[in-house]
């Protein structure tokens, strides 16, 4: 069975909440209006960096998509 990746909420106007799987290097995000994303082998600074960001959107918009594979669940 799979592990349950525990989501943090977050303050965004675009992102509900986020988690991240240190085995797996995926990093988990809920935006608020089009569902949940996993985003496949995200090292865990980018994480971090996510985490201490000022604006979540802005930093997935220039850091994460693009760069990194994804599946929509």
């Amino acid at each position: 069975m799979p592990k349950e990746i525990q989501h943090a909420d977050v303050e965004s106007s675009s992102i509900r909440s986020l988690g991240y799987d240190d085995e797996k290097r995926e990093l988990h995000v809920a935006f608020h209006d089009t569902g949940r994303y996993v985003y496949h082998n995200v090292p865990k600074h980018i994480y971090d960096g996510l985490m201490m960001s000022g604006s979540k959107g802005k930093y997935i918009h220039s850091t994460i998509k693009g760069k990194y594979g994804f599946t929509r669940l």
